[in-house]
């Protein structure tokens, strides 16, 4: 399985997926296209194939988990080094989430099977279960205040409260990562070996009747929910676009990016969507259903994770080949 997570993000697969049609009430374009955005603002070492990051609005960092170097790198908003944390030996961390309850960062790692819990620069906790299977993606569910954990190798997800287990439940074939509907007040996990997204009830997740699972694109990998009009943005690495629906089931069409899509993020000032595009090296910048601009990278650089800091009004990007970490704006 370490194997199998190690290369799983430099394939080069094919773009196979179909475009699905705009719906009448789809989300429309604000802007119009600007001229390319070709440098960063500033850049930062990481360690070696840094993964999905993640921000914490309280202190201001952020928190970028490197999957091949067992470590942790955490920057502040200047994109300056705070802290590089070492973890284990034989551990693969991959993504990184945000606890708005206690304010602090779990950490998810797919070798050991375990969660890190951080406060600031420090591990508090690691968190064991028989219900982690190569955990990857993990998530807050403000409804129930719990974090969820994404089990890419078991189909399942596992809610944890604090630093306990609350429960499991199942999901599509090798869940990856989640975002939170607000309108509808659902969460949902991208299942990047089944081409389709769970929707399940924010305030009962644990009710597998009402789980909706959602066709999108070829291996969904990133998602994010925009405020602006109350859509999720579904990322397909393997089809090279953005899914647009709901948390109910609804298609509201899909749009063309950069080469295999990974991480999305939603940026609440400039009210547009990001796609960090691992083959293409570029940010792909979502305004309703077309793309508004296009950021590029520095060549081979692999973006993948992708995050926010709204105190500056930012994007974090992590390249997973180069072994560094962009800031957009």
């Amino acid at each position: 399985m370490i194997l199998f997570f190690g290369t799983l993000l430099l394939l080069t697969i094919p773009a196979i997926g179909a475009t699905v049609g705009l719906a009448s009430n789809a989300p429309r374009s604000t802007t119009g296209p600007v001229p390319p955005t070709t440098h960063s603002v500033c850049k930062a070492a990481a360690g070696t194939n840094p993964l999905f990051d993640a921000y914490d609005p309280v202190n201001h960092e952020v928190y970028v988990p490197n999957l091949n170097s067992a470590s942790l790198t955490i920057l502040n908003g200047t994109c300056k080094l705070v802290a590089k944390v070492t973890l284990p030996t034989g551990a693969y961390p991959a993504a990184a989430g945000f606890d708005p309850e206690n304010n602090h960062v779990y950490v998810t790692d797919a070798a050991l099977s375990q969660v890190y819990v951080f406060s600031g620069t420090r591990l508090v906790n690691t968190i064991t279960s028989s219900t982690f299977n190569s955990p990857w993606g993990v998530a807050f569910d403000p409804a129930i205040s719990n974090m969820a954990v994404a089990n890419y190798g078991s189909d399942t997800v596992t809610f944890i409260f604090g630093t306990s287990v609350s429960f499991t439940t199942t999901v599509g074939s090798g869940p990856y990562l989640f975002a939170y509907d607000l309108t509808f007040g659902r969460l949902l996990v991208t299942n990047f070996a089944s081409a389709n997204v769970t929707s399940m009830s924010g305030l009962f997740p644990f009710l597998q009747t009402d789980n909706i699972n959602i066709p999108v694109g070829t291996q969904p990998a990133g998602i994010a929910f925009d405020l602006a009009n109350d859509y999720d943005y579904v990322a397909n690495y393997g089809s090279n676009n953005v899914t647009i629906i709901d948390s109910t089931g609804g298609h509201y069409g899909s749009v063309t990016v950069g080469s295999h899509p990974f991480g999305v993020v939603w940026d609440q000032a400039k009210l547009s969507v990001y796609v960090a595009n691992s083959g293409s090296n570029t940010v792909s910048v979502i305004s309703g259903s077309s793309v508004a601009r296009t950021i590029y990278g520095p060549s081979g650089s692999g973006l993948h994770g992708i995050a926010y800091d709204e105190a500056t009004d930012q994007v974090f990007v992590s390249g997973y080949t180069n072994k560094e970490v962009y800031v957009y704006n």
